[in-house]
């Protein structure tokens, strides 16, 4: 066609569909896969052994809303072996022009009863694996765990943390990190630390990372968002890093920012923020090994060493996926003092770690409308 270019024409064409083998296997059909997602409220899909008898099989499928006890209308299309479910949950199901998919932190089920027939008539249920799937779908907004494809373990493993969004467009929501194994607020006595996480965002936009002074803010000027924190990286396509350059009562703060699209810009990378003597670096590494610098300034203010009141805290606009994410004692001189992970070391290998807090405290640190 390419060579013939415009001269050429097509007369007719001819869909070929792939028949089901005459001759059968003789043996029962089973599932080989359910395809459910916990992020995926458009579509679920299975994969059958045989090619099945179609009408038997939308007969005595059901797809059931678990949370509200309500049956889930879905359009079936089938490819060969699979059958493809697109749900819709609107009030009049597949009989509007509308499509509303599944429900976030909803218990979904489907299920293929007894009656269910191969195209030679062997029942689903004298196979030898399970003719249903129960799934959670992911809450509308907040924190929650979940698994991805395993990169280089180094970056990421399975057990991940993701951010599925605030609870109102474009506002950001503020998250806490607790001392290991409490719910002590209080990260390091010297503040000469470092925060390590990897990530990946799916958003325009990519993490906060704020080093909060509790004691200033809630006992000198409970009113003023500027005494309350020593640092806030804002780490995206642009980073900038607002810090404080004298002692609490010094309410200037200085700034430095720059386009970084090395940093959050949709792959998964390792970030590393070092707080040290009058330093704030911020680097990345592709490898989780190897790092490089992406911005850093050398008059951060000193820290008084006898203080024990400062907090991480996170925060998150865009749907984001977080890592093994530790907090670590390092040096005046910035180097590591204690085991990496000493104040801090979260895998989300099963669960949210207790450590991490999952409610928005924007309010209690006064940070609601701060970009």
């Amino acid at each position: 066609a390419s060579a013939l270019g415009a001269t050429s024409s097509v007369q007719d064409i001819e869909v070929l569909t792939v028949e089901a083998p005459e001759s059968d296997t003789g043996s029962a059909p089973v599932v080989e896969e359910f395809h459910v997602s916990q992020d995926n409220i458009y579509s679920a899909s299975m994969d059958f052994t045989k090619y099945m008898n179609k009408s038997s099989v939308e007969t005595y499928l059901t797809f059931t809303d678990n949370t509200n006890s309500t049956a889930v209308e879905a359009m079936k299309i089938w490819i060969y072996k699979a059958l493809h479910l697109i749900p819709d949950q609107s009030s009049l199901g597949l009989g509007d022009s509308t499509t509303d998919p599944l429900s976030g932190g909803t218990s979904y089920t489907i299920a293929l009863g007894s009656g269910t027939l191969d195209s030679y008539g062997w029942d689903l249920a004298e196979g030898t694996q399970g003719t249903s799937v129960t799934w959670t779908t992911k809450p509308n907004s907040g924190w929650y765990s979940s698994t991805t494809d395993a990169t280089d373990t180094a970056i990421s493993e399975t057990g991940v943390a993701k951010y599925a969004g605030p609870v109102e467009d474009w506002t950001k929501e503020t998250f806490q990190l607790y001392a290991a194994g409490t719910t002590d607020t209080e990260v390091d006595a010297s503040g000469h630390v470092r925060i390590e996480f990897s990530a990946k965002n799916y958003g325009w936009d990519g993490i906060d990372v704020v080093l909060w002074n509790n004691t200033h803010y809630d006992n000198e000027h409970p009113s003023d968002t500027w005494v309350g924190f020593d640092a806030m990286v804002r780490m995206g396509g642009w980073t900038s890093i607002d810090y404080k350059t004298g002692e609490w009562d010094d309410w200037s703060s200085n700034w430095s920012d720059g386009n970084t699209p090395e940093l959050f810009n949709g792959s998964w990378a390792r970030y590393r923020i070092d707080f040290y003597g009058t330093n704030l670096v911020v680097s990345h590494s592709e490898d989780g090994t190897t790092f490089t610098e992406a911005m850093s300034v050398d008059n951060f203010k000193t820290r008084v060493s006898n203080t024990d009141d400062l907090t991480f805290l996170i925060r998150a606009v865009n749907p984001v996926v977080v890592d093994d994410l530790q907090v670590t004692t390092l040096t005046a001189e910035g180097a590591v003092a204690s085991a990496q992970g000493d104040i801090l070391d979260l895998d989300f290998t099963s669960s949210i770690d207790s450590e991490f807090g999952t409610t928005d405290v924007s309010s209690d640190h006064g940070l609601d409308n701060w970009w």
